[in-house]
Order: C-alpha cells, then sequence, then structure tokens
C-alpha cells in the first residue's frame, strides 16, 4: 500500500496505480532519493523466516494424514517445519518520479540476491 495525504483532508491508496504493488512480505520501506535525480525512491525489504501462507505448505500441512501424526507426536513438528519454505526473497528498489509512477529497478540497483530482510 502507499498511502497519499491529499492536502490533510484523507488519505488515498495509491500502490496499484504507482506500480509499487506485491511486493511480497515487505517491511520497512524507506524513501530517499538513490540516484540524486531529485525525486524519491523507494526501497522495500523483504522476507521472513519461515512462510507459513506458501501455497505447497498449506496443502502439506492440510493432509488428513500428516494433520492425524501431528496431534500424536511432536516428531512431526520438525517435519513440518522442514517442509515450510525459507521465506528468501529479493528485495525491491523503485525509482520515483514526479508523477508518482515508481519504475522496478530492482537487480539494476541491487544484486537481487535472495534474503531475510
Amino acid at each position: 500500500m502507499l498511502q497519499i495525504n491529499r492536502n490533510g483532508q484523507f488519505f488515498s491508496e495509491q500502490g496499484l496505480m504507482s506500480n509499487i504493488a506485491s511486493t511480497d512480505w515487505s517491511w520497512s520501506p524507506l524513501f530517499a532519493d538513490f540516484d540524486q535525480d531529485g525525486e524519491q525512491d523507494l526501497f522495500v525489504t523483504n522476507g521472513i523466516s519461515k512462510r507459513p501462507n506458501d501455497l505447497d505448505y498449506i496443502k502439506f500441512i492440510s493432509n488428513e494424514e500428516i494433520q492425524r501424526h501431528l496431534n500424536e507426536t511432536k516428531i512431526m513438528d520438525n517435519q513440518a517445519l522442514e517442509k515450510m519454505p525459507s521465506g528468501m526473497i529479493s528485495n525491491y528498489f523503485f525509482k520515483g518520479s514526479s508523477s508518482l509512477k515508481f519504475k522496478d529497478m530492482s537487480g539494476r540497483w541491487d544484486g537481487k540476491t535472495p534474503i531475510i530482510s
């Protein structure tokens, strides 16, 4: 989400129209003029230690046999955690403009290395 202050009257959600929607499991956005062109750019950190909302993991954990094992023993807990995806994903860099449109510069301004930020 990107909330724009409209003259102190209200805020409007602008993320999709500004091309910054769907940055995954995002944390700590930082606005700064990274390329020193006079416009605010955006850096969005990503990643989470384990990813319990991954659809493959949900399918695995929803299996009746797996559910029975989870209820019967703690040993299955470790197997379930091992199946959970790591959650490592690349961070995002967006180049700002005066029109509130951003251009994805990820991979050009950074290494696009999956990480847990």
